[in-house]
């Protein structure tokens, strides 16, 4: 899994254009789908509880608001 962190400008942190905002996110290996791109819309938040699923756990826990974004898998 490859997760980086939001972009900047100049020597600020960061507005709320796409350049500054979108965050690459990745992850492959077995049940993966290959060359996938996400059919629906991800957020950083979505992370814990892919590699909740991804760890074979059923039930995420209460408190994220993270989905997992089906899909990823085949």
């Amino acid at each position: 899994m490859l997760i980086t962190d939001h972009g900047g400008k100049g020597t600020g942190h960061g507005g709320m254009t796409p350049g500054e905002m979108t965050v690459p996110w990745a992850v492959t290996g077995p049940g993966i789908r290959k060359g996938q791109v996400l059919a629906e819309p991800d957020n950083n938040t979505n992370t814990s509880a892919v590699i909740w699923r991804l760890f074979g756990f059923s039930e995420k826990t209460k408190s994220w608001v993270g989905e997992v974004p089906e899909s990823i898998f085949e």
